[in-house]
């Protein structure tokens, strides 16, 4: 017989053992990318400094994942009506809670790591078109906008069931449209700010003569920066249970944590460390 751990399109052993390789990939390539940085440039810059900031938030939200993935579990148990005969309405209130109160957190913290790395690439690409006005003034658009996403994404995550006592159980265990469509426009403000800097090498590529090895590699950039959108599509379009009002919140969990682990794997590739560094 099946248990909750192993419903879904995601079963629990798969999700955490996939969630740590994840994490330990990420903190590899950050080391490793870190090294590179102070071997051939003796020192770190700003860009570093947002992916320390990222790792470390991931070492968090690993941390939370662990403590609350069997709420997440259990509260779509609950929400697809098939949690085990015999259980209390005491455990489906206590799961439900725990799940709001770690969910916020985890969803907030993975939220930061994303826009981390969308400044340390913007941080990086500053020092690419230094010289070039129109990229610069198109730069601070970016970040501008960058920065009121991160914000606004913040607030909402917290903003969708602002309670953290008993009166989340309300709105905690009420998963519907009203959800999908805040997690919709979140991830659609998320796609646009990953065009919006995507843009800027694009530009850059096109106003300056630079080796074609280079050329290639900042192509090669591009692409797996694309993944991370792909992973974004992913998420919002497996995000809706079919034949249910209600959203799949381990799928919505899952993949916002891939995204902020895939964001510091692209944004630690040393052959970017490689490549740039004669052109800084």
């Amino acid at each position: 017989m099946l248990s909750i751990y192993d419903y879904g399109r995601i079963p629990k052993d798969a999700f955490l053992a996939s969630s740590v390789a994840l994490f330990i990939i990420a903190i590899l390539t950050a080391i490793t990318r870190t090294i590179l940085r102070v071997h051939y440039q003796k020192r770190l810059f700003i860009d570093d400094g947002f992916l320390l900031f990222a790792v470390l938030l991931a070492a968090v939200c690993i941390g939370l994942l662990v403590q609350f993935l069997d709420s997440v579990f259990f509260l779509q148990a609950h929400l697809e009506d098939r949690v085990p005969p015999g259980t209390t309405q005491e455990e489906v209130d206590a799961a439900t809670l725990k799940f709001h109160l770690y969910s916020d957190v985890f969803n907030s913290l993975s939220f930061t790591i994303v826009f981390a790395i969308k400044f340390s690439f913007l941080s990086f690409f500053k020092q690419l078109i230094r010289r070039i006005r129109k990229l610069e003034i198109y730069w601070w658009c970016v970040v501008g906008v960058a920065a009121v996403t991160w914000v606004a994404g913040f607030v909402g995550i917290y903003a969708s069931c602002a309670y953290f006592d008993e009166r989340a159980l309300s709105c905690a265990s009420d998963v519907n449209a009203t959800t999908i469509a805040l997690y919709g426009i979140l991830a659609f403000l998320d796609v646009t700010t990953d065009l919006a800097i995507i843009a800027i090498p694009v530009t850059f590529l096109r106003k300056v003569q630079i080796k074609l090895r280079t050329k290639i590699f900042l192509g090669l950039s591009l692409c797996l920066s694309a993944v991370i959108i792909t992973v974004v599509i992913t998420q919002i379009s497996g995000l809706h249970v079919p034949g249910s009002s209600t959203i799949d919140v381990v799928w919505e969990i899952y993949w916002q944590y891939v995204e902020a682990m895939v964001a510091i794997i692209i944004s630690s590739r040393e052959d970017r460390i490689e490549e740039y560094r004669g052109l800084v």
